[in-house]
């Protein structure tokens, strides 16, 4: 695990998790802010996933070219007030898992997703908000799932 800031409790804590390079861009992006605490979680740290459920953070933004859909449905079982930004940099999309979806097509915009998070501002419906998990075939179904009976209860 690597600490990229030093995160204090009167902060958002943003855990980025993913590999170096999907980290290193979006760290890139929210570093010296101030507006939130950031650490990053490299996915192939052996217990990446016990390190990540014991920081209990704010919001998690994850990488979705791992294999990280299960960790997501562990984690919002074990911590069901955490936020998941799920982030596809071949679709250029971002999904707030249980939330709504966004399109990203640039960095910029991702930190913006997290800064408006940080912000409470991200229950706000935002243009062009899709049903992202019915042609979703690369998700786990029990992520789909949740995210659909989240869905219902809106």
């Amino acid at each position: 695990m690597e600490q990229t800031e030093n995160p204090s409790r009167d902060q958002e804590l943003v855990i980025l998790f993913g590999d170096a390079l999907f980290i290193q861009s979006v760290e890139a992006c929210l570093h010296g802010t101030g507006e939130v605490g950031v650490i990053g979680l490299y996915s192939s740290v052996v217990d990446a996933p016990q390190r990540l459920k014991s920081l209990r953070p704010d919001l998690v933004v994850m990488d979705v070219r791992g294999d990280h859909c299960h960790l997501a449905v562990s984690l919002l079982q074990e911590q069901p007030g955490v936020s998941i930004l799920c982030v596809d940099q071949e679709r250029q999309e971002a999904i707030v898992v249980c939330g709504h979806a966004y399109s990203t097509p640039t960095a910029e915009d991702l930190t913006e997703i997290i800064r408006r998070h940080a912000s409470n501002a991200a229950t706000s419906p935002l243009p062009d908000q899709v049903e992202w998990y019915q042609n979703r075939p690369d998700l786990d179904t029990k992520l789909t799932d949740l995210v659909q009976k989240e869905g219902d209860l809106e």
